[in-house]
């Protein structure tokens, strides 16, 4: 038998269980959303007082490196052992944890522990996820906060009934989506209604607003005045702008570099000018005109 395991669980293949024999091994456990981080140690080889020593010093490292907006939580229950990234267990917005770093950091997608696990029930989920490493005595330590969770998750899904009705009964607000063509030109690509900026902005079909690419963006309009209440054409082309001229004139530059450019132009790590700023860019209309506003 292996005096020590180290493996990864990823979310889809939560029921493909860890084998009997380690059921019985110290574990540690990093659990994210996305997925569990465990290490099972075999007792015959190290003793729960090394565990613990063991769990003490990442526990430190990882408060000490992890942003302070997010709680690390540290729960045990014979001889296992499981950080959560939050009081909570789970922060909200989606985390992952950085190996090399070693830390928690919270992710830029905008997604969230709702929206991610869908019409799975919270606790079913963070409890299913125990199970799958072997760890399902803990969940008696995190089960309050496991059915907060659920109940969140039920008030947020009545919202979301809610809000869907009120879309079809009570239009207030019109949704434009536009893309902003060559030469800055704004095209209107779709238009919906709906009742509230919560209403349209927040459901999760339509969380893909947050997330536009640099050159589509949205506005919302009051209906009965038609006058725009979210949202700029202009200044979505002025930030278009900006971003192409910064990707072409950047305003920090790296060290290294800095000191490549300054090589002789047949050394092999010679770094031009024109090989630094290359982008994929098109040039519009306007482009060499343009300077930011700042």
């Amino acid at each position: 038998m292996e005096k020590q395991l180290s493996r990864i669980t990823n979310y889809r293949n939560l029921d493909k269980s860890i084998s009997v024999e380690y059921m019985n091994f110290y574990q540690i456990h990093i659990y994210t959303v996305e997925e569990i981080i465990s290490t099972y140690y075999n007792p015959k080889f190290i003793n729960i007082d090394e565990v613990r020593a063991i769990v003490s010093k990442m526990e430190s490292i990882i408060q000490q490196k992890t942003n302070g907006n997010l709680k690390i939580t540290l729960f045990e229950k014979n001889g296992k052992f499981m950080f959560f990234e939050d009081k909570k267990l789970i922060y909200g917005e989606l985390c992952e944890f950085n190996k090399e770093k070693f830390c928690f950091v919270i992710k830029e997608d905008n997604n969230d522990f709702f929206s991610f696990i869908g019409e799975t029930k919270a606790d079913e989920f963070i409890k299913k996820g125990l199970i799958a490493v072997g760890a399902e005595e803990l969940y008696s330590e995190i089960e309050p906060m496991a059915l907060e969770q659920r109940r969140n998750q039920d008030r947020i899904n009545a919202d979301y009934i809610k809000w869907r009705e009120l879309n079809q009964t009570t239009p207030l607000l019109k949704l434009e989506l536009y893309r902003i063509e060559k030469n800055y030109i704004p095209r209107l690509i779709q238009e919906s209604t709906g009742y509230s900026y919560e209403s349209i902005l927040f459901l999760p079909e339509n969380k893909y607003l947050l997330n536009l690419d640099e050159r589509t963006t949205f506005l919302l309009r009051e209906i009965a005045t038609n006058k725009v209440v979210e949202g700029s054409l202009r200044e979505a082309i002025e930030y278009i702008k900006d971003q192409k001229y910064f990707r072409k004139y950047p305003p920090i530059m790296d060290p290294v570099d800095m000191m490549r450019m300054e090589l002789d132009n047949d050394d092999p790590n010679f770094l031009s000018w024109d090989d630094y700023v290359a982008n994929d860019d098109e040039h519009e209309e306007g482009d060499d005109e343009y300077s930011p506003n700042f």
